[in-house]
């Protein structure tokens, strides 16, 4: 009877020393990238893409850190979810920064104990300028040649002005090839407008190619780069 108690008790043992060596290594983490998905002052939406590799969880700790010099505050730490993509587990953080602009340092944080902790930190810009479109608006100009008049409209929607240097991309299709239209962007204070009109002609076509419009920022200074295009159908 005591050997075959101790035969079980090896039995479940192996299995639970097995099930605590594979769950107990230590997970690969990597900060596979990080950008700025939406900010209203100061307060933001980062979005954080994590990757793993190694046995364990997938979800770990991020903290987000603000850094102004050598000074390297903590501003938020949860769990997060990392996987095994290319790109990487994607993770929205709302934060609140100490101020509308200057640097966050985002960081995968394993307790266990992290192989290769290097690629575990990415850092980025803040604040500044966040440039987007307003919904693009078709005019019509009845018995007009052109007969259309396409207005598109760039706002700086962030906390910062913009200064003189980018550039507003313009793709037009009508019932023929796309002409390109490329136009500097002014200076824009902050909430301010800038508008671009594209007079066409507008005629019914099957061809999916024609009656489209894809308008483009160009903008190294803006750092959320996710609202920078607008593809719109003409009519």
């Amino acid at each position: 009877m005591l050997k075959r108690a101790t035969g079980i008790f090896a039995l479940v043992c192996g299995f639970s020393c097995l099930a605590g060596t594979a769950f107990g290594q230590a997970a690969d983490l990597e900060v596979k990238s990080v950008e700025v998905a939406s900010q209203d002052g100061r307060h933001a939406s980062i979005k954080v893409f994590g990757a793993k590799r190694g046995a364990g969880p997938n979800r770990q700790t991020i903290k987000v850190y603000w850094v102004d010099g050598a000074n390297r505050r903590e501003i938020y730490t949860g769990l997060g979810q990392f996987d095994g993509s290319a790109a990487g587990f994607q993770n929205t953080i709302a934060v609140d920064l100490p101020a509308e602009s200057g640097h966050v340092e985002v960081e995968a944080i394993n307790a266990a104990a992290d192989p290769t902790p290097p690629n575990n930190k990415k850092r980025l810009s803040i604040g500044g300028s966040d440039l987007s479109f307003d919904s693009a608006v078709i005019n019509q100009k009845a018995g007009g040649n052109p007969n259309r008049e396409l207005v598109v409209t760039v706002a700086n929607n962030g906390p910062g002005n913009l200064a003189a240097g980018c550039k507003l991309e313009i793709d037009l299709a009508e019932k023929a090839p796309a002409r390109h239209t490329s136009v500097n962007i002014p200076a824009l204070p902050r909430r301010a407008k800038f508008q671009k009109k594209l007079p066409f002609n507008f005629a019914a076509s099957a061809n999916a190619a024609h009656n489209t419009v894809r308008a483009r920022i160009d903008c190294p200074a803006d750092p959320i780069t996710n609202n920078n295009s607008q593809d719109t159908r003409l009519r």
